[in-house]
């Protein structure tokens, strides 16, 4: 009996990272149709990739693992594209908003025949949301693999540092919320606070503290210019997530995946959503919403 063939389709990092993580873990027979930046990731934790259309894969594999992504239409495409092929479809949801979203586009839904979800909170949402459709909770080998790293690198920087600063580390949001299915409107929020974040911490005047700001995958530029005397860094998508949270002492950030992976590590972790009223999609964990002022006691704290 020949073994199954998947054929993987992803776009977006969020689920790039989740699904190349599971077939890390899962030996079997797969083929690809990637576009950037999963193919960037895929081929860091794969090896080269060969990279094939959408019409290919969707033809020739047995069943479809897709990504999710909701600010391009190629993810959806593959998922329609196997539907009619009369090719089984799982798409695993990576984050934990907008998922109707992802599969509507003017107003016409597309569903696959199975989701996948990491966590018990992207279940619950998924079964309100997709209340006849089969919902399987898989492992987060991408989560596991981070904490592991992480945990590894903070306990060889421990054993190599003898330092005097505190570093505090700031994750960027994705530039845009919401996407072509409905309310469409690029997000400047995550920017503002950012600014607001960098600004606040300029005129604090709190001795010893190192900043670097790492970006989102989504943003244009990789690197942010940053200036003053206590903003001493930036951070770079060419610096592993892992190494910009195992160097950090503190993470600041709004709602993004890359603040749950540090709360998860036991890093402390700090989100300003507060200060614009946005609600979080992620799962809180033990991580602190904090106020300027509070934000700037914390930071002062021995």
């Amino acid at each position: 009996m020949q073994p199954k063939l998947f054929g993987v389709i992803c776009k977006d990092a969020g689920a790039a990272n989740q699904v190349a993580h599971y077939i890390l873990n899962n030996s079997g027979q797969y083929i690809f149709a990637l576009q950037e930046p999963a193919l960037s990731i895929f081929s860091s934790i794969l090896g080269p990739i060969r990279n094939l259309n959408l019409e290919e894969v969707t033809q020739r594999a047995d069943e479809i693992i897709s990504g999710s992504g909701w600010e391009s239409d190629f993810e959806l495409e593959g998922i329609q594209r196997a539907l009619r092929n009369g090719k089984k479809t799982v798409t695993h949801l990576d984050h934990w908003n907008n998922y109707l979203e992802r599969f509507t586009r003017h107003s016409k839904v597309t569903l696959p025949d199975e989701f996948w979800v990491s966590d018990e909170h992207s279940m619950k949402i998924a079964l309100d949301l997709f209340k006849d459709s089969k919902i399987v909770k898989k492992n987060d080998y991408y989560l596991q693999h981070q904490v592991r790293e992480i945990r590894g690198l903070k306990s060889e920087n421990l054993k190599s540092e003898h330092k005097k600063t505190k570093n505090v580390l700031f994750l960027s949001e994705p530039l845009i919320y919401y996407a072509k299915s409905g309310e469409v409107r690029l997000s400047d929020e995550g920017n503002t606070l950012k600014s607001e974040f960098i600004s606040l911490i300029e005129n604090a005047g709190i001795e010893s503290l190192e900043i670097r700001v790492r970006p989102h995958p989504s943003e244009v530029s990789a690197k942010i210019e940053l200036s003053g005397p206590d903003v001493s860094g930036a951070g770079s998508l060419n610096t592993p997530l892992s190494t910009d949270l195992a160097w950090a002492d503190v993470v600041v950030g709004i709602d993004s995946y890359a603040l749950f992976v540090s709360d998860k590590a036991g890093i402390p972790t700090v989100s300003i959503s507060c200060w614009a009223g946005i609600d979080v999609a992620i799962p809180t964990g033990e991580i602190k919403f904090l106020q300027r002022t509070e934000l700037i006691e914390f930071l002062r704290a021995k």
